[in-house]
């Protein structure tokens, strides 16, 4: 069940609003990274959506992002707005890069929001955490510069 999990989250892009553009962080096989990481340190992925992996109403998906704003606001880090998507742009998931936040941190986040994973992007990988289990995926990653028509 973990490995089935864990795959989901491999195979989605995450789309990156940055001030100057749009990027999609794209999963790569363990060692492929991109070469130049963003941040200074490592950031974390989180959504607020469809917890428990079950498809909820726009409304309430939409409450629950709302409060996972105010809880990142609250803590004082920084936060950039992501989608997280299939890699054809299906099921799209809104949610938050967090900087700043310790790895414990950050999947506490994702348990208070019921979610079964989260990501932590770093230099050198992207790994996708459990939040029930101690158990994760390291892959790689690429950013490209997001050149669909609803970002142009």
């Amino acid at each position: 069940m973990e490995d089935e999990l864990l795959d989901g989250f491999a195979h989605a892009v995450v789309t990156i609003s940055f001030e100057h553009g749009t990027c999609v962080l794209h999963p790569q096989t363990i060692g492929d990274v991109g070469s130049s990481f963003p941040f200074r340190q490592a950031v974390h992925i989180v959504t607020a959506y469809n917890p428990g992996g079950e498809v909820s109403d726009a409304a309430a998906n939409a409450d629950r992002h709302r409060s996972l704003v105010e809880v990142a606001r609250a803590l004082g880090v920084e936060t950039l707005e992501t989608i997280g998507s299939a890699p054809d742009g299906s099921i799209p998931e809104p949610g938050l890069l967090i900087a700043g936040l310790a790895r414990a941190t950050a999947i506490t986040l994702g348990h208070r929001f019921g979610q079964s994973a989260i990501y932590e992007w770093r230099h050198d990988a992207l790994e996708i955490l459990n939040v029930a289990a101690p158990a994760s995926r390291v892959l790689g990653w690429r950013l490209t510069e997001d050149k669909s028509p609803a970002t142009r």
